[in-house]
C-alpha cells in the first residue's frame, strides 16, 4: 500500500507539474494577445497526457493512452505511431506564430478557420478548421490542456492559418501544418521491429495445394537451407523473403471480435526465432479479386526450438505481440507478400 501510495503521488505531482507549466500558455491564449513570437502549444510529456484528439473534415481519430500504451481507438484500440505522434507534437510544440491576420469573425471561414459549431455543426473542407487537442486524464479526470484549430495554407504559400476557439482572432505561422484525420494512418503498422529478421532461425510457409517450403539455418551469419538438402539455398530468393518479412506494413485493422477466417484455403507463414518465439501469419486471398490488398491473422508462441528461453522478459513480449494481433484481423500492404509465397522450387541450390 505504501508503494501504491508513493506511486499515485508521483503521478499526481508529473500532473500537478505539468498543469502549472501550461497555465502561461492557456492565460495568453485565451486572451488573443502578445502570442506573435510564441509556439502553438507547450511541450507534451506522453507519459502525462491521456488523450490527443484530431478532428477534421476527413474523420477523426482519438489516440488514448492505456496500460498497454497508446492506441487508436478508431482502430480498435491497435497500437499507435508513437513515432509519428511525437514528430506531430514537436512539430507543432515548434512552430511559432509569426503575425495577427486582421480579419473580421464573419469571414474566418475564408481562412478555413471556423468551428464545427459555427458551421451548422459540419465539417466543411476548406471553411472549418482542423483541430488538435491535448487533454490530460487521472483517475478519470479529463482536462483539455492545449487545443489549436489548424485552417487553409496561405494562398501564397507563407505559411497556415491558425486560431485558437476561445478567440476570433486568426495568426499565420510561418510553416505548412495540416492534421490527417485517417484512423489508420496512426497505427503502428510494423509487424516485426527493426532489425528482428536477424533474429530468425527457421521460416516455414504452407500452402494449400503445394509441397511445404522449410527453411533454416543454425544460427546468425550461417547459410539458409531447404529441409532435405545439404547445399545453401540460393542468396538472392531468402534474402527478398527476409526482406518482406522486415517489411511487413500494415493499412488498416479490423474491429475486435471478428469473425476468424477459414484456414483451409489460407497460406500459413511461420517464423520461429532463436529465443524460442514462433510468429505465425495466416494470408488470406483478397477479397474481391487479385488486385485488392491481402488480408492477414498474426499470432506468436513460444516454440520447442533447440536453445529456446522461457522467462519472464519472454513470455511478457509473446503476450504483448498476441494482445495486439491475435483478435484481429489486419490489412497488409499491397505487393510487399508475393516473395512468401513462393514455391520450394525457388529455394532449390542452383547447379
Amino acid at each position: 500500500m505504501k508503494l501504491q501510495r508513493l506511486v499515485w503521488g508521483a503521478a499526481i505531482l508529473a500532473c500537478a507539474a505539468a498543469f502549472l507549466a501550461v497555465q502561461d500558455w492557456v492565460r495568453l491564449h485565451r486572451g488573443g494577445a502578445g502570442l506573435v513570437g510564441r509556439t502553438l502549444i507547450g511541450p507534451v510529456d506522453l507519459t502525462v497526457a491521456g488523450i490527443v484528439l484530431i478532428e477534421t473534415p476527413a474523420g477523426q481519430v482519438t489516440l488514448e493512452r492505456t496500460p498497454w500504451g497508446w492506441v487508436v481507438h478508431e482502430q480498435d484500440r491497435f497500437a499507435a505511431d508513437l513515432e509519428q505522434m511525437r514528430a506531430l507534437l514537436q512539430r507543432l510544440s515548434r512552430a511559432t506564430i509569426a503575425t495577427r491576420v486582421p480579419v473580421r469573425p464573419e469571414r474566418l471561414g475564408e481562412l478555413g478557420l471556423l468551428q464545427k459549431v459555427e458551421n451548422g455543426w459540419r465539417f466543411e473542407s476548406g471553411r472549418t478548421a482542423s483541430v488538435l487537442s491535448v487533454i490530460h486524464s487521472l483517475e478519470r479526470q479529463h482536462r483539455t490542456i492545449y487545443q489549436v484549430l489548424i485552417g487553409n495554407p496561405h494562398s501564397a504559400g507563407r505559411g497556415t492559418y491558425v486560431r485558437f476557439p476561445s478567440t476570433n482572432t486568426a495568426y499565420l505561422v510561418a510553416e505548412p501544418l495540416a492534421l490527417d484525420g485517417r484512423a489508420e494512418r496512426w497505427i503502428d503498422r510494423r509487424v516485426f521491429p527493426a532489425g528482428a529478421v536477424e533474429s530468425l532461425r527457421q521460416v516455414h510457409v504452407r500452402t494449400p495445394g503445394r509441397p511445404p517450403v522449410r527453411l533454416s539455418r543454425a544460427g546468425p551469419g550461417s547459410p539458409w537451407r531447404l529441409a532435405g538438402l545439404e547445399a545453401p539455398a540460393p542468396a538472392a530468393p531468402v534474402g527478398e523473403l527476409l526482406a518482406a518479412l522486415a517489411g511487413l506494413r500494415i493499412e488498416a485493422v479490423s474491429t475486435r471480435g471478428a469473425a476468424r477466417q477459414a484456414a483451409d484455403n489460407a497460406t500459413a507463414v511461420e517464423a520461429g526465432f532463436f529465443d524460442g518465439r514462433v510468429v505465425t501469419l495466416m494470408l488470406h486471398p483478397p477479397d474481391g479479386g487479385a488486385d485488392r490488398p491481402p488480408r492477414g491473422q498474426l499470432a506468436a508462441r513460444l516454440g520447442p526450438e533447440p536453445g529456446a528461453r522461457d522467462d519472464r522478459a519472454l513470455r511478457s513480449a509473446v503476450a504483448r505481440f498476441n494482445h495486439r494481433f491475435a483478435t484481429r484481423v489486419v490489412t497488409l500492404e499491397r505487393g510487399q507478400v508475393a516473395p512468401l509465397l513462393r514455391g520450394r522450387a525457388a529455394y532449390r541450390p542452383r547447379p
